[in-house]
């Protein structure tokens, strides 16, 4: 946190800083603290949704097993999901 507040205090031009990464994790309302203005994830919710991919096949494999479908999205929640967005662009 030190160098981020560091860098926002030395430039008068918004700072964007990376979450999602190994290291610190700070919050939104830390970051907006330290007078950032942007926070970028990369490709972290990509690697977050494969991590669960790959963990819940380990389990299926080792344990013959099948509760990371508690955790799972409904069907109907990602069908209302996309049609949200189906009709967002046609408007």
């Amino acid at each position: 946190m030190e160098a981020i507040l560091t860098v926002c205090a030395a430039v008068n031009r918004p700072v964007n800083v990376v979450m999602g990464l190994k290291g610190p994790i700070f919050s939104i309302a830390e970051l907006s603290d330290a007078d950032v203005r942007r926070v970028s994830v990369g490709g972290s919710f990509a690697r977050a949704a494969l991590g669960a991919l790959k963990r819940a096949a380990e389990e299926v494999r080792t344990t013959s097993t099948f509760t990371y479908a508690a955790d799972a999205l409904p069907a109907s929640v990602i069908t209302k999901l996309m049609s949200q967005g189906k009709r967002s662009a046609r408007k």
